[in-house]
């Protein structure tokens, strides 16, 4: 088992009184759990813990794109489909050429740590180098070099809840 490698574990969702009276359905990334709640139409994945606030450097196009993870985000792409794409859309750098699947790779908080899995995507994702393997969850340290295909991106994390 790799050093990065975390095992395999459905997402579960909560059920908090807020969401009781609204209509949800649930859907599955490979062995990732969603649920889409009728009113936002927007996935949720259960999570308790406080967000964390990362970066995602597009080296390519000296790009950041910063946002607080949660629960759980989709990196993948939109183009050439004009629908909404739900989770962080890499259509506007070049992702369709770069070889991205609509859903390639999700990030999500587990454990105390921000783990990357590969979502069977087309043409793979690595973690500094290495292929990930589709099966396996890994954990991610700020500063590594994420391949999504062969769009090249750097993550870091801005704010963890769990730093003094």
């Amino acid at each position: 088992m790799a050093d990065n490698d975390v095992s395999d574990q459905t997402i579960p969702f909560h059920d908090d009184e807020e969401n009781n009276n609204k209509r949800s359905t649930t859907k599955f990334l490979g062995d990732i759990v969603i649920e889409e709640v009728a009113e936002s139409g927007a996935p949720t994945f259960a999570s308790s813990q406080p967000p964390w606030r990362v970066a995602l450097d597009i080296l390519d196009a000296n790009v950041q794109l910063v946002f607080d993870l949660r629960d759980s985000v989709i990196l993948g792409r939109s183009y050439p489909q004009t629908t909404l794409f739900e989770g962080i859309d890499l259509s506007p750098f070049d992702a369709y050429k770069s070889g991205l699947s609509r859903n390639h790779a999700a990030l999500l908080l587990e454990g105390g740590s921000v783990i990357i899995r590969d979502l069977e995507s087309m043409n793979g994702t690595a973690l500094n180098g290495k292929r990930l393997d589709p099966k396996h969850s890994y954990i991610l340290n700020s500063g590594d070099r994420i391949n999504l295909a062969k769009l090249k991106l750097r993550i870091r994390f801005l704010h963890s809840p769990f730093a003094t």
